[in-house]
């Protein structure tokens, strides 16, 4: 069962975000009243995945409803077009991002909304709908899947997809805790995930707070895994054409899910028409202390070579 959000919306005017970049040796809260700052939290990657970004971005939209100082609609509506830019440019590769302020502004430019307290209300209406979204999604992408997973299922994962990138349940990563909730005894291997480490640093941790059997594997050793380990399936959202093309090269069903929202309809793949390559300050190989990072402590990490285990131990 969850019991942690990535993002809540708190006393009607304050938004709160987990801040991802300490996990897992961190578990702290940031509270957020202005959308500038929320613009910051999404470039700065205190909150990331894509679903994760359109929520933030949307409860942002509705921080700039509250603390416009506008009297009139048409002006309130100005505002909020100036905070959808700034929003915007704090990951404009980011589709979700962009679908969710879209449907923000098209909220707030309804004819019927001729009061600026209805008006308001209106934009935070939206956010949480776009919320609840994502959350029904999500959940129902467990329940499908369902079906699919054998009982003692042994599957990879990659990347991070679980409520921290998505708001509530997750997508990908949904699909191996249903199977946990529903008894079928399934084991995850969590690819570590280079640059950053969502695996390694956030899956794993999740999939201990939700008490799923896990190992994390470096990303290299994935091929081998499949081949000797008996992997039932490999799962991810939008993985690296190294990571797609192995179960077609060693034998378990490949699913990568995407998300409506994340896909880009403007193209003819579905992928977002611009890249990006990541500042250098984001993929940051070791702790501030010198040490590199690591998983939560006690989690199961074999090497590439796949030889003897080992625990992590505690940063100190």
């Amino acid at each position: 069962m969850q019991t942690y959000h990535a993002i809540q919306w708190m006393d009607d005017q304050t938004l709160q975000l987990i801040d991802q970049r300490k996990l897992p040796q961190e578990f702290t809260h940031i509270e957020y009243t202005d959308y500038r700052e929320v613009a910051k939290a999404i470039r700065e990657m205190v909150v990331r995945g894509a679903p994760a970004i359109g929520i933030t971005a949307a409860y942002g939209m509705a921080l700039a409803a509250r603390q416009s100082d506008a009297t009139e609609v048409a002006d309130l509506r100005a505002e909020l077009a100036q905070a959808a830019e700034v929003l915007r440019a704090a990951r404009p590769t980011a589709v979700n991002l962009g679908w969710a302020v879209d449907r923000v502004l098209k909220r707030a430019a309804a004819p019927a909304l001729t009061e600026i307290s209805a008006a308001r209300e209106a934009v935070l209406a939206e956010a949480h709908a776009i919320y609840k979204l994502e959350e029904e999604a999500n959940y129902r992408i467990g329940q499908h899947a369902l079906p699919l997973v054998p009982e003692g299922a042994k599957i990879i994962h990659h990347c991070n997809t679980g409520p921290l990138a998505t708001g509530e349940y997750g997508t990908a990563l949904r699909v191996i805790t249903a199977a946990h909730e529903a008894g079928k005894g399934v084991h995850a291997y969590v690819d570590e995930t280079r640059p950053r480490l969502q695996g390694a640093r956030l899956t794993a941790w999740e999939l201990k707070q939700l008490g799923v059997p896990h190992t994390v594997i470096v990303d290299g050793a994935a091929a081998h895994v499949m081949r000797t380990h008996g992997i039932s399936a490999w799962w991810a959202v939008i993985a690296s054409r190294r990571t797609a093309i192995l179960p077609t090269r060693s034998g378990p069903m490949a699913w990568p899910w995407r998300r409506a929202p994340t896909a880009s309809p403007s193209t003819s793949s579905g992928r977002p028409a611009r890249s990006i390559l990541r500042c250098p300050t984001e993929m940051p190989s070791r702790s501030r202390s010198g040490r590199r990072r690591r998983s939560p402590m006690s989690v199961r990490v074999r090497s590439r070579r796949m030889g003897r285990m080992s625990r992590i131990p505690p940063l100190t």
